[in-house]
């Protein structure tokens, strides 16, 4: 049966079908739908780094923040330095700053001596340790 068109209407679009598939076509599709599980499965895991990832890079950000914030409100600012401790005749340890290249001491910190700290060796051992 031969269909006579009486006239064009409108531009050729695109529609969707529906096709009966072959066992090969069926197979294929089996294996396409395999890897696409896969793949979404190695996504979401991807998501969960990158999210982790970006979680800590937010916290890091915030706490930089919030040390800006706080030097500029009370004009100081927390810094890590390296110190060495001493013990003072009076009984106290102090921390002095080192590298602080202008050959004056610079004392951090004060505190009261630990028992421990005050039943350790002032020059290096006890007469046990030293040779006969």
């Amino acid at each position: 049966m031969t269909q006579r068109f009486i006239k064009k209407l409108g531009e050729p679009h695109a529609v969707t079908i529906q096709v009966e598939l072959d066992e090969e076509q069926k197979v294929e599709r089996d294996r396409l739908s395999r890897d696409l599980r896969n793949q979404l499965t190695a996504l979401a895991e991807e998501k969960k780094l990158a999210m982790g990832a970006f979680g800590q890079r937010k916290k890091e950000l915030e706490k930089s923040e919030a040390a800006a914030r706080a030097a500029s409100s009370t004009g100081t600012e927390l810094v890590a330095v390296v110190v060495q401790d001493f013990l003072t005749a009076d009984n106290e340890v102090v921390s002095v700053r080192m590298g602080s290249g202008e050959g004056v001491e610079e004392v951090v910190a004060k505190r009261t001596a630990t028992e421990e700290e005050l039943q350790e060796e002032l020059f290096g051992g006890s007469e046990e340790d030293k040779p006969h």
